[in-house]
């Protein structure tokens, strides 16, 4: 048996080496919500692709962008009360149990506030038609942790690439076409004023947070900076300014013409008569880790800006040679296969709906698997 085994797993492994290009979630159409989008991450930082055609967004994520402040919400009764909730509970009153463990062992205040989102960057494409995009495709390469969104305007062929570098910290987003177009990068916070209104109003989302934020530009970049600003809550905590945020990016690379955007509400740069175009997003708070805490020490803007000056050294074709580099580094330990692949012509939202109606797609369990 053992003889057996040693044949058949070095097969399965060259059968995996064979079909790396396999490994790609892909799509017919733009993410309708948030659920549909393809994610890029480097541990720290995260984008969702929607891949629209006419309005891109990139929706950003930095892991310590809490509401809230650091407070000791142990239970200051929990002790006093721990004997008679286990006696409680050795006799058979687990009703009696429940209530005093409810008032007793539950944190004070028993909640914390919300994880925040970083903000968007939105991608508007300014076509010189009227026609609506051709041949599109939206796709997450795993192999390679790249998000390609490719698609056809009036004989353009247009692609967008994202991915999130681990060694450079930051978020790289390149565009490319083979006849010159133009697009506005517009950073925010908020998708709408309007937005943002319904999003305070209704209750159990952000009910008591809200964020003071500042649109700027300066060292070649666009950003803003901002506050989380928490209402009195007794279930989350003390009211009060607390932690502080900046997001930024920089166009390092485009053979087009650049102007400065900049509104109450965004950041950004209008670019035209364009074949290529390079941009790069990081995000940062003034989360302490070894502190675990807040630290006024830290300016959020001066750390998005030292790593955009070293990440803006280099071009967008270093980049990516050095995050994929990084990436297969850690995701090709693992390999395997379940089979050659024969539904590759089909996208991934078809070979679900076949899985749903119970047919077998080896492949795709693959596919999830090495997803997750």
């Amino acid at each position: 048996m053992k003889q057996i085994l040693c044949i058949l797993f070095p097969f399965a492994f060259l059968l995996a080496d064979g079909q790396q290009n396999d490994l790609e979630l892909w799509y017919k159409k733009p993410a309708a919500v948030w659920n549909e989008a393809l994610p890029v991450g480097n541990g720290r930082l995260g984008g969702m692709v929607f891949g629209d055609t006419h309005r891109e967004n990139i929706q950003l994520n930095e892991e310590s962008l809490w509401a809230g402040s650091k407070i000791n919400n142990n239970n200051p009764q929990a002790l006093a009360h721990l004997k008679e909730i286990q006696e409680a509970i050795f006799k058979g009153e687990y009703q009696k149990g429940l209530d005093l463990s409810n008032k007793y062992l539950v944190g004070t205040p028993p909640n914390v506030r919300s994880y925040q989102t970083l903000g968007n960057l939105y991608i508007g494409y300014h076509w010189n038609t009227n026609a609506d995009p051709a041949q599109y495709k939206r796709s997450l390469n795993l192999h390679t942790g790249i998000v390609t969104t490719q698609f056809r305007v009036d004989g353009n062929l247009v692609k967008e690439e994202v991915f999130a570098s681990a060694p450079q910290n930051c978020i790289v987003v390149t565009i490319t076409a083979n006849k010159s177009w133009g697009a506005d990068f517009v950073l925010s916070r908020i998708f709408s004023v309007e937005n943002e209104n319904k999003i305070r109003r209704r209750k159990g989302v952000y009910p008591d947070t809200v964020a003071e934020n500042h649109y700027r530009h300066g060292m070649g970049t666009a950003y803003y900076a901002g506050q989380i600003i928490d209402a009195e809550s007794p279930k989350q905590g003390p009211a009060g300014k607390h932690m502080r945020y900046a997001a930024m990016m920089k166009l390092i690379q485009t053979d087009g013409k650049i102007t400065q955007i900049e509104t109450d509400s965004s950041s950004g740069y209008r670019v035209t008569d364009a074949h290529k175009m390079v941009l790069l997003i990081t995000g940062a708070t003034d989360y302490n880790m070894d502190k675990l805490d807040r630290d006024p020490a830290i300016d959020p803007v001066a750390v998005c800006s030292e790593i955009m000056g070293k990440a803006a050294s280099l071009t967008g074709l270093q980049l990516r040679t050095i995050q994929e580099r990084d990436h297969r580094k850690i995701f090709d330990r693992v390999s395997f296969s379940l089979g050659e692949d024969s539904l590759q012509n089909l996208s991934t939202a078809e070979r679900l709906e076949r899985i749903k109606e119970g047919k077998t797609d080896n492949q795709l369990a693959v596919l999830y698997y090495q997803m997750g």
